[in-house]
C-alpha cells in the first residue's frame, strides 16, 4: 500500500488552519485525508535500505561511545576523594 509519512507539525498546523481542535480518531482521519488531498508532491515513503539501517546503528553506537568517553574524562578531571 502506498504510504506518505507526514510530519506531525505540518499536519497539526494544517488542522489549526482548518479550525479543527478536537482530538478524536474521526476528526484526525478527516483532517489527514484533507491534508493528503490538498497537498501537492507528497513523496511516498520507502523503507530504509539494509545498509542505511546498519549505518544508523553504527552511528548510534559511535555516539554512545563518545558520550562514555566524555563522561569518563570528566570523572578523571574531577576525582571524588573520600576522607575517612
Amino acid at each position: 500500500m502506498p504510504v506518505h509519512r507526514a510530519h506531525g507539525t505540518r499536519t497539526r498546523n494544517f488542522a489549526k488552519y482548518l479550525g479543527l481542535s478536537a482530538k478524536t480518531d474521526a476528526v484526525d482521519a478527516r483532517m489527514l485525508a484533507l491534508f493528503a488531498a490538498k497537498s501537492e508532491d507528497l513523496r511516498l515513503w520507502q523503507p530504509p535500505s539494509k545498509e542505511t539501517v546498519e549505518l544508523r546503528g553504527l552511528r548510534r553506537r559511535r555516539d554512545d561511545l563518545a558520550q562514555m568517553i566524555r563522561t569518563e574524562q570528566n570523572r578523571f578531571k574531577h576525582p571524588q576523594i573520600k576522607h575517612e
